[in-house]
């Protein structure tokens, strides 16, 4: 028989309540911050608390014991970042971190007992009850780069399941299908850990990656591998009342969490430093478990007197009684798309046709103005603005698709880059398009900021389209549902790893994405790989039509332009000595050649023209009829 460790006996063989049984009578005080009341105990040296459940464990067994004598009943072991990729180790010393951080709160949970029993201090039974601690094994977000993510979550998880932890709690993340699944391996592996999972919102009730308060709710409440759920981090307690408001917590099936931060912090000496508000955070706190919180904690900014004042009401307060089994679907908004037009044609099968302008480097407008009510004489669908391409700034492709729909009547499709924008700018962003009416974009990555000029611009990239368009479809449930903005994305056909590109169109159409628009067209090779990619996708795809103008165009499409592929037999149809009309007429035909073979394959053309040479469109998209340009 495996002897046992004296620590695994005394943490085993007390008797003590589950976790379920405590819910059923009392309310739980979760801990406070670790990371940023670690950052106060130790100013120097190595600031990620995960490496000291190695290098100094003593610090890390203090702060559990100062929560725990503060009144909190769940530890969360100190694991938030416990990662081979963050921790800068090997697979091996993350674990055997992880492990330390198993053991260093078992001890603490053990010497803070003892420290009781030492005051001698006669308790009733329900006094002793009440003060049952619990132990968390702690899953922070890996970083979203991070490809070993669901390696190295799930490596965390065996070990807590294997020292058995009762809890396992998966906190500040911001979307829910992960958790879920990774909830799901919990369950399957040990299926009476208690698991809870927790997500970080914004003071607009979403998270940084655009999901709801109300889709978290309704995904955490269908899940028979979560037993408690809710938030943490992000906001204070002021706003996360007023979150929580609408979100009818006495009614779900489900154990609600909640641990809000101290507040906003400040920097000071370049130090992040919260301002101590135990009493304004505290009245807020009463008012949240008011709503049907039943395991009340605190998050950043926040020490051990926060959790001291959260057990002294919480004590008084009576379990929570959770409501039937979950039959209900949330209300999610239905996305109707009927009242665009464009969107319609596409679902009916009708060709449509895009032409994109590219804005002006400067507040001279005069010219694209000009070129797009020359637009007004062309049978097309949409005039499309593109979003500082190659990473040279010009004038907003949202302002400036506001004008041009304004002036012309002719709806206007805006480029919207990652690259530039931040969640707060692109939230901004989507609501100032939307009350000018626009009612179309492209989401797209963006071309990468100019070597000559990063050393004083950096692209933002929070985003990556398909998680930017996660973030618009959101907005269209939770505001835009009765007239949504409807968006495509990218294809880049020219791709070596067709199926790659394949399996992006697929999550970009779950991330609902109505269309999706091509890189120029040259060769037999693209529109073959077009045809494939729709036939295995069933998407919407605008394949796009760029006519080379000139031998020094398309030489410089060719070798400078990434992700075009301008072959050499389309290069050989130019020559240097070329006059305008000729080369127009040379990008003319082999554009006519392009559509011909492309027309039974795509549903609609999108036109990027050189220099906004309206006049290219001539022979390739029919004029209205009764119209002189």
């Amino acid at each position: 028989m495996e002897k046992r460790g004296i620590l695994e006996v005394m943490m085993e063989d007390r008797g003590a309540l589950s976790i379920r049984e405590f819910l059923k009578k009392h309310r739980l005080v979760a801990d406070g911050a670790m990371g940023t009341y670690y950052s106060t105990l130790k100013r120097e040296g190595n600031l990620l608390s995960e490496l000291d459940n190695d290098k100094d464990p003593e610090i890390i067994k203090t702060i559990h014991k100062n929560y725990i004598e503060a009144g909190a009943n769940l530890i969360r072991i100190n694991t938030f970042a416990c990662y081979p990729d963050v921790l800068g180790v090997d697979e091996a010393e993350s674990a055997k971190l992880c492990r330390n951080a198993v053991k260093i709160a078992k001890q603490a949970v053990i010497e803070a007992k003892n420290n009781a029993e030492l005051l001698g201090k006669e308790e009733s039974p329900l006094e002793v009850e009440r003060k049952e601690v619990f132990i968390a094994g702690d899953i922070g977000p890996c970083s979203v780069s991070n490809e070993n993510a669901e390696r190295d979550y799930k490596a965390n998880i065996d070990i807590f399941i294997e020292e058995k932890l009762p809890v396992i709690i998966f906190e500040t993340f911001t979307e829910e299908k992960e958790v879920l699944s990774l909830a799901e391996y919990v369950k399957e592996k040990s299926p009476e850990t208690f698991v809870i999972a927790s997500f970080c919102i914004n003071g607009n009730g979403t998270t940084g990656r655009g999901i709801s308060l109300e889709q978290i709710v309704h995904h955490c409440l269908e899940s028979k591998s979560i037993d408690a759920f809710g938030f943490n981090c992000g906001i204070g307690s002021s706003n996360m009342y007023k979150a929580l408001l609408s979100a009818n917590i006495k009614s779900f099936n489900k154990y609600f969490y909640v641990s809000p931060n101290a507040g906003y912090p400040e920097f000071l000496n370049s130090r992040m430093v919260f301002i101590n508000n135990t009493s304004y955070y505290i009245d807020y706190m009463k008012q949240i478990a008011s709503l049907g919180a039943s395991i009340i904690g605190s998050c950043c900014g926040t020490t051990p007197e926060y959790t001291r004042k959260i057990s002294e009401f919480v004590r008084e307060l009576p379990p929570v009684e959770l409501a039937g089994e979950y039959k209900e679907k949330l209300e999610v908004s239905e996305i109707l798309y009927a009242s665009n037009e464009f969107d319609r044609k596409l679902c009916a099968n009708k060709r449509v046709i895009v032409v994109e302008l590219d804005p002006p480097y400067y507040q001279d407008d005069e010219k694209m103005i000009s070129r797009a009510k020359e637009l007004m004489g062309y049978d097309i669908d949409m005039i499309d603005i593109a979003d500082s391409p190659q990473g040279k700034s010009r004038v907003d492709s949202v302002l400036m698709s506001v004008k041009l729909q304004n002036m012309t009547s002719i709806p206007c499709m805006p480029h919207i880059t990652c690259r530039d924008r931040n969640m707060i700018s692109v939230r901004s962003t989507m609501l100032g398009a939307y009350v000018n009416n626009i009612r179309n974009m492209l989401i797209v990555t963006g071309d990468p900021i100019p070597a000559d000029i990063r050393s004083s611009a950096t692209g933002v990239f929070d985003y990556n389209s398909e998680k930017m368009m996660q973030f618009l479809n959101e907005m269209n449930r939770a505001y835009f549902s009765a007239d949504p903005i409807v968006f495509g994305g990218a294809i880049n056909q020219g791709r070596p790893n067709v199926d790659y590109e394949i399996k992006r169109i697929k999550k970009k159409m779950e991330a609902g994405a109505r269309y999706f628009m091509t890189q120029p067209v040259y060769s037999d090779r693209d529109i073959e790989v077009l045809d494939r990619m729709k036939k295995e996708t069933g998407a919407k795809i605008l394949c796009g039509i760029m006519p080379l103008i000139s031998y020094k165009n398309a030489f410089f499409v060719k070798n400078e332009i990434a992700g075009i592929v301008v072959p050499d037999e389309v290069l050989a149809m130019y020559s240097p000595d070329m006059n305008r009309e000729e080369g127009e007429e040379a990008g003319r035909q082999i554009s006519k050649e392009v559509i011909k073979k492309a027309e039974p394959v795509v549903d609609g053309f999108y036109f990027m023209l050189p220099f906004n040479r309206i006049n290219l469109l001539d022979g390739l998209v029919d004029k209205k009829k009764g119209m002189e340009l």
